[in-house]
């Protein structure tokens, strides 16, 4: 038995044994991959058992570390099964480790993999184990909708799925599957994917992340209820996004006068103090349409 076979076939044995009497919690990425995966496998429990999971946490950051808080709701909820989505869990502290392996966990993630944390009671689903393509290309949205999709029709979350793909910077290495999306919900399309439709959703839901990670359960119930995209395009969202777009334009108008260029090694080095963490969507979008061809580190 190949690696994929197994890893394949130990995905159907947790989901094919999902029953109404177990507790489950989702615990994911603070970004808009961690929500997307999150709310697919979300609506496959929905969709298995009648009922979603029991319990949703997410971290603050991406660091991957169980806080005490957590580790409380997931003892008081009587959790016996805990799904960890767009984490590097493998990177996380020994405490957090041994935390997981203490329920019937379920990793996927598309991060780096530095360690293997397969064990009985621990199933770690990455790219390396399954796919020639390389992890920071296979977004944890992707993972979840295609292991899924085994189960349960996901088509009507296609559009979620492409969301995560779009974020993680990924559209290039999906193109016909994010194109499919975009026709099948009949969205707007632009020759900058950013600013189709499509994108404008994407970054809705990543303002609101940016602006409070605590949204995570308003975005996610809000991802699931929605019957189509075009329903996001006008929802409480909208609020957020031009407070996350005011500060993105402030941190790339100062891009020109304060970045530090290595033109010798094609480096770009741009740090930033922003008020929200707006980091990643920065990065994304001067890599993109500023310096296409250099390295860029924000």
């Amino acid at each position: 038995m190949t690696v994929t076979t197994f890893i394949e076939q130990k995905f159907r044995d947790y989901f094919s044994t999902i029953t109404k009497e177990d507790i489950i919690a989702l615990y994911h990425g603070p970004d808009v991959d961690g929500l997307c995966s999150a709310t697919l496998v979300a609506y496959a429990i929905r969709q298995i058992r009648g009922n979603g999971p029991d319990l949703q946490l997410w971290e603050q950051t991406n660091v991957p570390e169980l806080s005490k808080e957590n580790q409380k709701k997931l003892r008081n909820r009587g959790v016996n099964r805990l799904i960890v989505l767009d984490l590097s869990i493998d990177n996380a502290p020994v405490e957090t480790l041994q935390i997981i392996q203490t329920y019937s966990t379920l990793v996927l993630d598309h991060h780096q993999t530095t360690k293997d944390i397969n064990s009985d009671a621990v199933l770690f689903v990455k790219p390396d184990y399954f796919s020639q393509i390389p992890s920071s290309q296979y977004p944890t949205s992707k993972i979840a909708y295609d292991f899924l999709s085994t189960f349960v029709d996901l088509e009507p979350l296609r559009w979620v799925a492409s969301m995560g793909i779009l974020s993680d910077s990924a559209y290039r290495s999906w193109k016909s599957f994010v194109d499919e999306a975009t026709a099948h919900f009949h969205l707007k399309e632009q020759r900058d994917i950013w600013e189709s439709e499509l994108g404008t959703i994407t970054k809705l839901v990543s303002s609101a992340l940016l602006v409070d990670p605590d949204n995570s359960p308003f975005c996610l119930e809000l991802l699931l209820q929605a019957s189509n995209p075009h329903e996001i395009l006008h929802s409480q969202l909208c609020r957020y996004k031009k407070i996350i777009d005011d500060e993105i334009t402030k941190q790339l108008e100062q891009f020109d006068t304060k970045a530090k260029h290595y033109p010798k090694i094609g480096l770009i080095f741009y740090e930033i103090s922003p008020k929200y963490d707006v980091t990643s969507p920065v990065s994304t979008i001067l890599s993109h349409r500023k310096v296409p061809d250099k390295t860029l580190i924000v």
